[in-house]
């Protein structure tokens, strides 16, 4: 470019051009400035006296800028049964989760099989806790407590039967609580009567009174609900009055009432002997 001067004149390059000597030689935009002239994710080519900023591939210009292109937008950037995940200047395609790729095709995991082992060191590693089911569904599973268990979270704890209801049991039995169950189990002074042989639909009262045994001497035996109880006759004195409470009773004739015992106090229950059908120690102690 010439510019004409008073007595002279003066040669001018064009933008995009610089001056060597005599000559106007291409400036490259691209090299000659400190920060590229383009914006972010594209790239600088230069051209003749100027320069070109096409945006990066996976991107697209939007006004002075580049942005992202979404290649999952028009949903044939992968195949019909993977999914697409848009990237910073690209995408990915890859399975769903629950599925896997295989011999090009995304087929259903098993997440209920043993998973391969990654370090021999490391326990070989499920997905459900020991105390449940795994059951593989399409593209997942799902876990399913053992019976006796219930769902907490991840785990599957105990249920304890015997806190609701007395886990059904008969009122006379006893409730005793297992790992996976329970069980009825008949009081002292009951019998198992149920089918089931563990006391859930019956215990019946167990008749001690049948056995001639417990009851000493004279005493008359009373059955009651799952115990009994011993008593003298009428008119006999009771060996409550002699003996210490939760003690067997001591029956003595009523002809020997009016005699006395000695040293009563010291008279223990074991070790009995009977003489003319009265009860006395074997402490040598003597009728008066």
């Amino acid at each position: 470019m010439c510019i004409n001067l008073p007595g002279s004149f003066l040669c001018l390059c064009k933008m995009g051009f610089t001056l060597n000597g005599t000559e106007c030689q291409d400036v490259n935009e691209c090299l000659e400035l400190e920060m590229s002239p383009c914006p972010n994710n594209s790239v600088c080519n230069n051209t003749l006296g100027s320069f070109l900023c096409p945006c990066s591939p996976g991107y697209k210009p939007f006004g002075l800028e580049c942005v992202d292109t979404d290649e999952c937008m028009d949903n044939s950037s992968c195949r019909f049964d993977q999914v697409c995940t848009n990237l910073p200047g690209t995408y990915n395609c890859s399975c769903p989760l629950g599925y896997h790729e295989e011999d090009l095709a995304c087929v259903d995991t098993n997440e209920c099989e043993d998973l391969p082992y990654v370090d021999e060191c490391i326990p070989l590693t499920k997905p459900c806790h020991h105390m449940a089911q795994c059951h593989n569904t399409p593209g997942s599973f799902v876990c399913v407590c053992r019976p006796g268990f219930t769902s907490l979270g991840t785990m599957c704890v105990d249920v304890d039967e015997c806190q609701q209801d007395n886990g059904q049991c008969h009122p006379a039995a006893t409730c005793i609580n297992h790992l996976q169950g329970y069980q009825c189990s008949c009081n002292q002074g009951w019998r198992d009567t149920s089918d089931e042989g563990r006391g859930k639909r019956g215990c019946s009262d167990v008749n001690e009174c049948v056995s001639a045994k417990l009851c000493p001497g004279q005493t008359s035996c009373t059955n009651l609900p799952g115990s009994f109880i011993c008593s003298c006759p009428r008119n006999n004195p009771e060996c409550g009055k002699i003996s210490q409470q939760g003690q067997l009773y001591l029956c003595i004739s009523p002809i020997y009432t009016k005699h006395l015992f000695v040293h009563m106090e010291s008279c223990l229950i074991i070790n009995l002997i009977t003489i003319i059908k009265i009860y006395w120690c074997s402490t040598l102690l003597v009728l008066k």
